[in-house]
């Protein structure tokens, strides 16, 4: 398959002209005019073999807003399911990816099924969604493919001093529900509390675009959409975070969509070097250890991430010092991984206590008190006794 950019001299130009026409209903009618200026910028990128034409990409330049602009593409029936389309982006991607542009841009119905799952696939993010001009009420899906450039904001961020933490969309979802209640463990809002403001940048996945368009409310999508603007957008390669995913899919199984959502989201956190990926994914909670172990990411919930900042913003050793009173007892702190061990061992099991209640209970007390750190006082031989919040106390000056 040989790709190249034409002009109107080509010799598949009328050829081109012709295959849009036919596909007018899909792509949207275009004068003869406008193919004629864009083949004269040369904005034609066709794909052929064995002197037949199997499509084209037609896109504009738009230097004003550093983005290029996919008009038209398109790809003959008898060459559908040969990755025609996919050819035909790299070739756009691989010119522009390192020039001034920071991306690509299109539109395409909400209901092109086929072709929405290709954006997807290719790693454009579904951004915005607007009503249509057309007589019947048809919507249009906003996409960007993101270069990801470096520029002054990424060198900011990347320089920040700050912890960086990346929330899993289902993170986000919950705290842009602030008013609805939830269960302690379950609760992520403690990861807004002012005192985090200076220590901890949060982010978000590119993919969580993607997410947000299958929820079927469209003003909750405009309001999720809204809210991400708290955040920071993760800046990948998405080509790398792609590899990444298709590596996730040893340990995280399953080819839903949201299957492949999750692995994305996990992806760019890895690929982003945010260091900490926040979830209260189960599935992915529960293969956290062999992810660790194969990629450099660490994996928390909410409640787990708020210990473990404490941790780092406090770097002592920890370690033990003499309990008064108490000669052969000692206290030493609990990190943020040994938390669910202790919650183990001193739940009252003789009296059926119920785990998921004294759960609640040591993570809520965890998150809704400031400066507190968790520790615990241990026999001579090392036998946990008793475990307790200690809370710190700010002077004031």
């Amino acid at each position: 398959m040989k790709i190249e950019f034409i002009d109107q001299t080509h010799t598949f130009f009328d050829e081109v002209k012709s295959l849009g026409d036919k596909n007018s209903s899909t792509l949207g009618f275009m004068p003869e005019g406008a193919f004629l200026e864009h083949a004269n910028k040369k904005c034609i990128i066709i794909a052929y073999e064995d002197n037949q034409l199997a499509g084209y990409l037609m896109f504009r330049r738009v230097p004003r807003s550093y983005r290029l602009a996919i008009v038209h593409l398109c790809v003959k029936d008898e060459f559908r399911g040969k990755n025609i389309s996919v050819l035909l982006l790299d070739t756009l991607r691989d010119k522009y990816k390192n020039s001034t542009y920071n991306g690509i841009i299109l539109n395409c119905r909400s209901d092109y099924e086929y072709a929405s799952k290709l954006w997807k696939r290719y790693g454009f993010i579904c951004k915005n969604t607007k009503r249509s001009k057309s007589i019947e009420e048809n919507y249009l899906n906003i996409w960007w493919y993101e270069f990801n450039n470096t520029d002054l904001f990424t060198f900011s961020n990347t320089n920040s001093y700050r912890i960086k933490a990346l929330l899993d969309a289902n993170i986000i979802i919950k705290l842009r529900d602030d008013k609805e209640i939830y269960e302690p463990a379950q609760d992520p809002r403690s990861l807004l509390a002012d005192w985090l403001t200076e220590e901890v940048d949060y982010f978000y996945a590119p993919e969580t675009y993607n997410e947000i368009v299958r929820d079927k409310n469209k003003q909750r999508v405009q309001q999720t959409r809204s809210f991400l603007n708290n955040f920071l957008q993760a800046k990948i390669d998405i080509q790398e975070c792609q590899k990444i995913a298709e590596l996730l899919k040893k340990i995280l199984t399953g080819n839903t969509e949201n299957d492949n959502s999750d692995r994305i989201q996990l992806a760019t956190a890895i690929v982003s070097e945010t260091s900490y990926f926040i979830t209260l994914d189960h599935k992915i909670l529960e293969k956290r250890s062999s992810i660790e172990n194969h990629f450099n990411i660490q994996i928390f919930t909410p409640q787990e991430l708020i210990l473990e900042i404490d941790r780092l913003l406090n770097k002592e050793d920890y370690s033990p010092a003499k309990l008064s009173g108490v000669v052969f007892h000692s206290i030493a702190k609990i990190t943020n991984s040994e938390l669910n061990l202790y919650i183990d061992t001193f739940l009252n099991k003789s009296n059926s206590e119920n785990k998921r209640s004294f759960e609640n209970i040591v993570y809520g007390e965890v998150s809704n008190i400031e400066n507190a750190r968790v520790k615990t006082v241990k026999t001579l031989s090392n036998e946990p006794i008793a475990f307790f919040l200690d809370i710190i106390l700010m002077k004031e000056y």
